[in-house]
């Protein structure tokens, strides 16, 4: 009984250490099949992203993603490194626009959150890479 106890506490006690970032409007770079691959500025004008890092997933809420032209959204990625300096988590994503995967990156020390998207898009017949950065705190 008391293993399950000092257990528990262990639990309760992570779960209220999860660290959450508000970050600015991300910004950054991105390439399409489509246009030949030549790199364009890209961002998500008037989103501003907030990175709740757990114990296993890294949550990200896109608040105002619609003016970005998305639906607002929460992902769910599964942490796939930790240290004391960052947090790294990869995301998959797929219905009937394409499939995606995201890798998040918050850089713990400097309060940066990378991300990076690599989307395989049917409605648009083009693959798309992106890359972004923003600028965080606790």
């Amino acid at each position: 009984m008391k293993r399950f106890t000092v257990s528990f506490l262990v639990a309760a006690s992570f779960v209220a250490q999860a660290q959450v970032f508000r970050c600015d409007e991300p910004k950054g770079v991105s390439m399409s099949s489509a246009e030949g691959h030549n790199p364009g500025p890209d961002g998500f004008k008037g989103a501003k992203p907030i990175a709740i890092i757990g114990e296993k997933e890294m949550t990200i809420v896109w608040r105002d993603s619609k003016n970005a032209g998305g639906a607002e959204k929460a992902w769910k990625a599964v942490i796939i490194n930790r240290s004391a300096t960052s947090v790294s988590a990869v995301a998959l994503d797929t219905g009937q626009a394409g499939s995606a995967a995201m890798l998040y990156t918050m850089d713990l020390k400097r309060g940066f959150l990378y991300m990076s998207a690599h989307k395989e898009g049917t409605w648009l017949n083009a693959s798309n890479v992106s890359a972004f950065v923003s600028t965080c705190g606790n």
